[in-house]
């Protein structure tokens, strides 16, 4: 993967990362709100700014894309440590 794709996905805020695993928990906006002590503004506020960076049109397609972003950054790590170890597939 590129590394500008690898930065595109990448969650520098403690904030946002926040909203994505609770998301990935299936809670709803007013319940992330809740739990983090947000207004539903902020949330949503947050929901823009992935959807933008991400190039997403929903809070279902904010988690599908960071789940994909981790999966394939599993993957990297896999192909690297075959790569060092290459008896092992």
């Amino acid at each position: 993967m590129k590394k500008g794709l690898l930065m595109k996905f990448n969650i520098n805020s403690k904030k946002y990362l926040a909203v994505v695993q609770l998301i990935l928990k299936g809670y709803s906006t007013q319940d992330i709100a809740k739990e983090l002590n947000y207004s539903i503004g902020t949330v949503r506020n947050i929901y823009a700014d992935l959807r933008e960076k991400w190039e997403v049109n929903s809070k279902t397609g904010i988690a599908l894309a960071y789940v994909g972003y981790k999966l394939k950054n599993i993957r990297e790590e896999i192909d690297d440590l075959v790569s060092i170890f290459p008896g092992i597939k």
